[in-house]
């Protein structure tokens, strides 16, 4: 056999070395400050981001002086106690008088 027709060796080394100077590169730029690359702007980067937990939020002080708690207004149905209401939200409210 001649070494032209030779199959070249297993590259699965060489996708788990790409892998890993991504995963690196990714890393330190998660140290550095937005910057301008070429006319792109390149943001900080977290690779960590999605299994990281957020900050608590910042709790604002409660108020010193005390509100009344207004109650519900209650409104009253126009339709007596088991009878199902239809009501005619159309513009000249003519729409159900065909019923």
């Amino acid at each position: 056999m001649s070494n032209g027709n030779r199959m070249e060796d297993n590259q699965l080394k060489k996708g788990f070395y790409l892998l890993g100077i991504v995963a690196v590169v990714l890393f330190f730029l998660g140290f550095a400050n937005e910057f301008m690359l070429g006319g792109f702007k390149l943001k900080k980067v977290n690779i960590l981001a999605d299994i990281q937990r957020d900050p608590p939020p910042l709790l604002a002080k409660k108020d010193s002086v005390k509100k009344k708690a207004k109650a519900p207004a209650v409104r009253k149905s126009p339709c007596k106690p088991g009878i199902t209401c239809i009501e005619d939200y159309s513009d000249n409210h003519h729409a159900l008088n065909k019923f």
